[in-house]
């Protein structure tokens, strides 16, 4: 995979440029997920990555070390998208999923998971209602 593929899809999931000489927060971040998934995912230098982005090597390192130490433990926000952009990646890499563990794709999609089983609940729920009242009325 390229560097500019990678770019572009963290430019498309978070609509911002990243090339902007923007020291902004959400800026900063950004660019240090950009920067860690170029490092794992492809061949290129820390000069062609920062090259990429506008910026230098040494903002490369800095923007790695910023997105192992800091986001990873203290922002989930980053990490979702880290995690988001990377399943992407793995897809058109065609490499297996991270994790094996079901536990964690059970925190992933709690919310989704929540969801379903109220839709079970009630339709369970109103299954036993008709079902009652059908019974009722045969035995009428």
């Amino acid at each position: 995979m390229k560097i500019q593929e990678i770019k572009e899809l963290v430019e498309n999931k978070t609509k911002l440029k990243l090339t902007t000489n923007s020291r902004k927060q959400h800026f900063v971040y950004t660019r240090a997920v950009l920067f860690t998934l170029c490092k794992k995912y492809t061949t290129a230098t820390l000069y062609e990555i920062g090259n990429m982005a506008g910026r230098d090597h040494a903002s490369v390192i800095h923007g790695i070390k910023l997105y192992n130490e800091v986001l990873t433990r203290y922002d989930d926000q980053y990490k979702e998208l880290y995690n988001e952009i990377e399943f992407k990646i793995r897809i058109k890499l065609k490499l297996a999923l991270k994790h094996k563990d079901l536990n964690y794709y059970k925190h992933k999609f709690s919310k989704i998971l929540v969801e379903h089983r109220q839709a079970l609940l009630e339709n369970r729920t109103l299954y036993n209602y008709i079902n009652k009242d059908l019974q009722e009325k045969v035995n009428v």
